[in-house]
């Protein structure tokens, strides 16, 4: 049974539910004639059956969109970098054994990078410091750079001394 339409997919393919272990066709020593109906019948109220689980699954298909929709958009930041501004891009790196290095141990965010350009609502193409082009990346790998701490800064913030 799936979480959001209520129905196992095989229901909502098949019409009918998936039996496994075959204790709907044991014989029980009685025999039984099938009963003949009229088909068309059947098949109409079949139709009008399906239609309304169809109708059920949609709606909640689109609740539960709308529910992670929601729970999506809650942590989601907008931003919009201008042309020149100065960034972190995140570093996607993988650990190398046979080089001994650790992915989890190296630093997460490399820059400071700069805007060379927006290609799209969430695409910036990005240069290194010597200008150099470090391809497109998406905003969400991206995050605003401050500049980091000087020995100057800190010497200000304890009253002049280090």
């Amino acid at each position: 049974m799936n979480e959001v339409t209520g129905y196992s997919p095989h229901f909502l393919v098949y019409g009918t539910d998936l039996v496994l272990d075959g204790r709907k066709h044991q014989y029980d020593g009685e025999e039984v004639e099938p009963e003949v109906g009229d088909r068309a019948a059947y098949v109409a109220a079949f139709r009008e059956q399906q239609q309304e689980i169809f109708r059920e699954v949609t709606q909640r298909t689109q609740a539960a969109h709308e529910k992670n929709q929601r729970r999506y958009d809650m942590r989601r930041r907008n931003v919009d970098y201008p042309v020149g501004a100065k960034l972190w891009r995140k570093k996607l790196a993988q650990s190398d054994a046979s080089r001994g290095f650790a992915a989890k141990l190296a630093p997460k965010w490399l820059g400071p990078v700069t805007v060379r350009k927006k290609l799209g609502r969430w695409t910036y193409e990005l240069e290194d410091r010597h200008c150099r082009s470090l391809g497109r990346w998406h905003a969400d790998q991206l995050k605003t750079y401050y500049g980091r701490p000087t020995c100057e800064d800190a010497r200000t913030q304890r009253g002049g001394e280090l």
